[in-house]
């Protein structure tokens, strides 16, 4: 059975076997199958794939005791697989033990020669060769950034140097085109730091050239020693022609089971390719590598994660023209997979292209039917639930999955977002102790530390908690952007977009860290460049309100003054849904500034609607509205207009409910209500004016003093049985003291309140 893991180049015992039959969808052939290629992935030097399997074999339910003598053993994977292991080569074992202490160069030496015969040698040299090579680009980002906190002033570039980092920045698409003045001009004791190209630029020039022989290294046991880009090139080049090699040979032994484990060998040497190449800056290659490697070996959790971001670039390449990228984009997530994978991998689509409900409703199907014991489904699903803002039913989740293993820190940095948000301290603080307890030095633990701060308001000891996670782990995406919070907090916008362009360098598809950038640059009153960052982060999630209603913000400023397009965000927000009503109230207000009476008058009666029901369905503004963007309405628009928005506020069955919503400021109620009260005095519908107007009688302050003064005028002119000529510029002075109380004037309300007194 070794030859059926190892090349036939260099065989052990006996040559190739018939291969197992094809595998299904019953408990008993998964739980088999997962077991078989945890003992593989763990093999291979792969120990977080490996107990990714684990767990879900665990998950299956399915008793795992197999004894050697039983009759289930003969045709069972993992005995197959661990008799194939017991005659693995010594080299091959030695340098799993060099990577497993992270001593990655000397798994490379230990390998070499073998390499140059043997497939799962080839395999673990490649491999632990570009371990090496991201431990050394680790190393030197975390001795960049000590150096930056040591000296607090980075060291002036030079202007070739600076000019390299500009258009390799301006190549990955994180800057705006006019490129934003230095944030410390306009912050007191911020430290501006000059971005670096990016680290794997350099790898992507020049073609490989015809594969060869290993290249010796100069220093064989040198520990702390890092593969040079020539090195790095040479293996990449050799290991994907090997892993052709040997998947044309699997395809001559068992052509019509792709998941044999004849192709174990060619699939491993494929996922080694696709490392090489996507650290190299190639997104295409790797995605090509990756999705060959997932469908003759598709129990690589690891490989499917990696292929997640990258299938833009297959469906770019399949769009070009390129036959390869076509073929492995139609086969990755298909049934050309494993039908149990290809749905674990679409959940993983969804979340990653922000489609939380889809995913929720896949991965809850996926747990019930194959695994209903997994935790990792189950954290999924509590995270796609946090990505659709369904806070409670997240918590739940959460809950529920540490109250079976108190020392499981999977998810706890988010489940610490969702206690953060709802404020709820007294759980944040339990669980950050339980952290600080039990996993001091986990980058998890440090985020939910610097989440209990952030909520006590002892924003310096935050941010130093999300410091000390980066230390500890510089890629923790969640760190950085939430240190980027703190540092917003603590008024240093200088140093919060520095964090948030760490966070966008390390995960280009987190919108948390676009948005981030979007409101430091929005506070330092350049919503220029505040406008191409909030554009990012609708971009990555279209189906979030808030994003949309950031980018209308920027679009009706002063500065940029564009309102037509704001108020189609505004309209884009609405349709997504408004569960808080802001954005129909902010489309309001923007209607009745451009002199689109019609639209204000329909979207004021729409926020009545949204306080009254705890905000707007999606799709319910532009169900409601039909010419709220035109300016010139029909008289039968102008009616259907009047009975929507009579019918919207005589909706509600406590008028005092309604105008105790938080709309906005808290008073968008009342000003919905006086603005149709005095609309319709105005268009001379006096009885929808003083209805509307009476509803604002139980309230206190300005607008009930307005409220009296309309109704003074509806009835004098009811009386004398003519319609009173517009106020005019007597309502305009209302509105700018409406504006004026929307800043936070309390002493004009003390003055409403005596003024008051004085007429009863």
């Amino acid at each position: 059975m070794r030859g059926s893991l190892a090349s036939p180049m260099k065989m052990h015992g006996t040559p190739h076997g018939s291969s197992p039959p094809p595998l299904s969808n019953s408990a008993d052939t998964l739980h088999d199958a997962l077991l078989a290629s945890s003992l593989e992935l763990k093999a291979r030097a792969l120990p977080g794939a490996s107990r990714w399997c684990a767990s879900m074999a665990l998950a299956t339910n399915v008793d795992d005791s197999i004894t050697t003598n039983s009759p289930a053993a003969a045709s069972s994977m993992r005995v197959q697989v661990a008799l194939a292991h017991a005659s693995e080569p010594t080299t091959v074992m030695l340098a799993r033990g060099h990577v497993e202490h992270a001593e990655y160069m000397r798994a490379c030496e230990a390998t070499r020669k073998l390499a140059e015969t043997d497939d799962r040698a080839m395999f673990m040299h490649a491999y632990s060769m570009h371990l090496a090579a991201e431990k050394a680009r680790a190393e030197a980002a975390a001795a960049e950034a000590a150096y930056t906190d040591a000296t607090a002033t980075p060291a002036p570039a030079s202007a070739p140097i600076a000019a390299a980092a500009a258009a390799a920045i301006a190549a990955r698409g994180d800057v705006a085109p006019n490129a934003p003045p230095p944030v410390a001009a306009h912050a007191a004791g911020g430290v501006t730091t000059v971005p670096t190209a990016d680290p794997t630029a350099a790898a992507t020039a020049g073609t490989p050239g015809a594969p060869g022989r290993l290249p010796a290294r100069a220093f064989p046991h040198d520990r702390f020693g890092s593969p040079s880009e020539d090195e790095l090139a040479d293996v990449e080049r050799m290991v994907a022609q090997r892993a052709r090699d040997a998947i044309a040979r699997a395809a001559g032994t068992a052509p019509a089971n792709p998941w044999a484990m004849v192709y174990w060998d060619g699939a491993f040497l494929c996922y080694a390719h696709a490392c090489l190449a996507s650290a190299a800056g190639r997104s295409s290659d790797a995605a090509k590598a990756l999705a060959t490697s997932t469908l003759h070996f598709p129990w690589n959790w690891e490989a499917w994660e990696m292929l997640v971001p990258l299938d833009g670039a297959l469906t770019r390449d399949a769009v070009a023209g390129d036959a390869a990228a076509a073929a492995a984009l139609h086969a990755c997530g298909t049934a050309a997979h494993h039908p149990v994978m290809a749905e674990i991998y679409r959940c993983a689509q969804l979340a990653h292209r922000h489609e939380a409900r889809e995913a929720y409703e896949v991965l809850s199907s996926v747990r019930s039917r194959y695994f209903p014991e997994s935790d990792f489904l189950l954290e999924a699903m509590a995270r796609a639930l946090y990505a659709a803002q369904d806070y409670d039913g997240a918590q739940g989740i959460y809950e529920s999955l540490y109250s079976r293993d108190e020392h499981n820190l999977t998810g706890v940095d988010t489940y610490s977002n969702i206690l953060y948000v709802k404020e709820r301290y007294e759980e944040l603080s339990h669980v950050a102790h339980r952290c600080q307890l039990w996993h001091r030095y986990a980058p998890e633990s440090c985020c939910v530390i610097g989440n209990y701060y952030s909520l006590r308001g002892h924003h310096e000891k935050a941010a130093r908690s999300f410091q000390r996670a980066l230390r500890l782990d510089r890629r923790c995406v969640s760190a950085w952007t939430l240190l980027g919070h703190e540092f917003v907090e603590m008024k240093n916008p200088a140093a919060a977009v520095s964090a948030y362009r760490n966070a966008v360098a390390a995960r280009p598809d987190d919108y948390r860290a676009w948005y981030g950038l979007g409101q430091t640059y929005e506070v330092l009153s350049l919503p220029q460049h505040a406008l191409y960052y909030f554009r990012k982060a609708t971009a990555l999630r279209p189906n979030d309100g808030r994003m949309w209603c950031a980018m209308a913000q920027c679009l009706e400023s002063p500065t940029v003054d564009r309102r037509d397009e704001a108020a189609l965000c505004y309209r884009r927000a609405i349709a997504t849904g408004d569960p808080e009503g802001l954005a129909v109230l902010r489309l309001a207000r923007l209607y009745q500034r451009i002199g689109d009476v019609m639209g204000a008058a329909r979207f004021y009666a729409l926020a009545l609607h949204a306080a009254a029901n705890g905000g707007c369905a999606p799709g319910l503004a532009f169900a409601e509205d039909g010419a709220g963007s035109r300016t010139t309405p029909d008289a039968g628009e102008v009616s259907r207009a009047a009975e929507a928005a009579l019918a919207l506020a005589s909706d509600v069955s406590t008028c005092g409910t309604l105008l105790s919503e938080d709309v906005a400021s808290g008073r968008g109620a009342e000003e919905a209500l006086l603005h149709l009260a005095k609309h319709w005095r105005t268009c001379g519908a006096l009885e929808l004016s003083e209805r509307f107007a009476s509803r604002l009688l139980v309230c206190g302050g300005a607008a009930k003093e307005k409220a009296k003064a309309l109704l003074r005028d509806v009835r004098g002119a009811s009386m004398a049985g003519h319609t009173p000529p517009p106020l005019g510029d007597r309502w305009a002075e209302d509105d700018s003291e409406e504006e004026e109380e929307e800043d936070g004037d309390d002493d004009d309300d003390d003055d409403d309140a005596m003024e008051e007194e004085e007429i009863f």
